[in-house]
């Protein structure tokens, strides 16, 4: 048996412009596959890469791909056979999942070229349907139709002799409430239980805005952003080439005018939460070996990933213990680090993080420096590339080492990774 000691490096990061979900959204008239290529291929493209050499494709996704999608993306895109895909889910943090697993298959040499996906079109697969505007994201999907009523009891009979068990197991234990799959319930115990006030949420949020303008009008965004062109139906045509969400019309005084959005007390609302996105990333991975043998400078180093449980009512909570574990198991401190993405499902999950784990104000210039997804948007399974691309660049840009990417996962968890540029 061989054995090497191998590492995984990113090659390229890039993505799709981060779009409203649902009607309101710049991708409403197509699907997750028409989103999910053009990204897929502009990166095998501009880095001149022979789709042969790749050993495997994993994206990540909360809800929109399973089962055989992935490879059903793979033959669309048009690679060639040899090309496996699959799909990996561990809900906001399914894509970091799929970049975690990436470096790992490269690292246990398993692979020499692995492209880790992160794709979500939140409550939908194809175009929004007629049915579904208006739709704002209920608990049942957002937008999903009603189901058929189900047929009456005596057209609807188990056949003689058919056995019932007697015991099913619940779909949660009774202790845990049924509404932690609500996001924005768990982000206002949140707030409840750790003392996270409504001033303080907005004000972060405005600062995620105006960040993530600035970082559009540097054009910061313009090497991990693949445009999306649209083809209408009417021969009109148009190119999507930035993040909808930002808006550079927002000041505080406009958010603190916000109303609550989950119960009429509340502290949540629509300014201090991400929107629903939809959007889609690639992240290119190789061993460092097969990097230099192309002829590749790589963007950065994968290093380490973590993930851990959480209490499932206060679910944005996971990035502390994340975070705590991560430094623990490398022996790193949080001022070894030059960037932080730490994922902004809601402003107070950030303000959390910063006060536990005692960040100093020179840590808080670091964290999401070019805005986060209250400004930019949050389409679940994919942000884990999206905030790979960005420290990418990040750190390409200012010359930093280590970057920490971090989030909070519905259903009460947390996964944090760490990266490192190095002189390559």
């Amino acid at each position: 048996m061989k054995t090497k000691t191998r590492e995984a490096v990113i090659v390229d990061a890039a993505r799709s412009p981060v779009g409203r979900a649902g009607d309101r959204g710049v991708f409403k008239t197509i699907g997750f596959v028409d989103l999910f290529v053009p990204v897929l291929k502009a990166v095998i493209e501009r880095n001149k890469l022979d789709p042969k050499l790749i050993d495997d494709i994993c994206i990540g996704s909360a809800g929109t791909v399973s089962g055989a999608m992935t490879r059903n993306i793979v033959l669309t895109a048009g690679l060639p056979q040899s090309v496996a895909g699959c799909d990996t889910a561990r809900q906001c943090a399914s894509s970091s999942n799929a970049v975690a697993n990436a470096a790992h298959y490269i690292i246990n040499d398993d692979a020499d070229i692995v492209i880790a996906g992160g794709l979500e079109t939140m409550d939908r697969r194809g175009p929004v349907q007629p049915w579904q505007i208006g739709q704002r994201g209920s608990a049942r999907g957002g937008g999903a139709p009603p189901r058929a009523a189900a047929p009456a009891a005596e057209e609807a009979k188990y056949p003689e002799g058919w056995k019932q068990a007697k015991k099913l197991m619940p779909f949660l234990p009774p202790e845990i409430p049924p509404w932690i799959y609500d996001m924005g319930m768990t982000a206002e115990e949140m707030c409840k239980r750790y003392g996270i006030t409504r001033k303080d949420c907005d004000a972060f949020s405005q600062t995620s805005h105006e960040k993530a303008i600035m970082a559009q009008e540097k054009g910061y965004f313009a090497k991990e952003i693949i445009p999306i062109k649209l083809d209408y139906d009417d021969g009109s045509s148009e190119i999507i080439s930035k993040d909808q969400g930002p808006r550079k019309e927002s000041t505080l005084e406009k958010i603190s005018q916000l109303p609550p959005a989950y119960n009429q007390n509340g502290l949540v609302t629509a300014g201090n939460s991400c929107p629903r996105s939809d959007g889609a990333g690639v992240v290119l991975m190789m061993s460092k070996e097969k990097a230099k043998e192309l002829g590749y400078k790589p963007l950065m180093t994968f290093r380490h990933a973590v993930s851990v449980g959480v209490d499932p009512t206060v679910m944005g909570i996971g990035p502390v213990p994340a975070t705590k574990k991560i430094l623990e198991r490398t022996g790193m401190k949080i001022s070894d680090f030059d960037v932080f993405e730490v994922n902004e499902a809601f402003a107070c999950v950030v303000l959390y993080w910063i006060r536990e784990m005692g960040a100093t104000a020179a840590d808080i210039a670091k964290i999401n420096p070019y805005g986060g997804a209250v400004a930019i948007g949050h389409p679940l399974g994919m942000t884990g590339t999206r905030q790979t691309a960005v420290m990418a660049n990040y750190l390409n840009r200012t010359g930093g080492r280590f970057g920490l990417a971090t989030l909070c996962v519905g259903g009460g968890q947390g996964m944090a990774s760490i990266f490192e540029r190095e002189n390559y």
